[in-house]
């Protein structure tokens, strides 16, 4: 069967398409780049901007869950995210930031600690 595979070109092609697709479902969270649980990484607040929107996000640390670690439940589940990135309009003083609302207004929080330079990341979606 192979060597018949092997002279049809278009067969053979069928079959690496046909076991990359395989290799790729199985795969799963293991390669996709939102390794987060069930992939619900999503910022409603923004969801619905225009491609090339441009926001900054603050990194505020989750506490951790305890949860199983095998590679087994990653690769079927996912992970818990570590951080929670919150985007965020504007920052006043050391630990107050702006977060949107649904109406686009400003609603103003404390963070309880300083806010430091690499808790802050701008990120354009695309």
């Amino acid at each position: 069967m192979w060597k018949k595979i092997n002279k049809n070109k278009l067969g053979l092609f069928g079959l690496v398409f046909i076991a990359g697709l395989t290799a790729v479902s199985l795969l799963g969270y293991l390669i996709i780049p939102d390794s987060s649980s069930n992939a619900n990484d999503i910022h409603l607040k923004i969801a619905l901007q225009k491609p090339g929107f441009s926001v900054d996000f603050l990194s505020i640390s989750q506490p951790l869950k305890e949860q199983s670690n095998s590679l087994l439940s990653h690769w079927l589940f996912g992970s818990p995210n570590k951080l929670n990135k919150v985007p965020i309009m504007g920052l006043s003083g050391t630990d107050s930031f702006a977060v949107f609302d649904k109406r686009g207004v400003y609603l103003w929080q404390r963070l309880g600690r300083p806010i430091q330079q690499n808790d802050l990341s701008n990120t354009t979606f695309y």
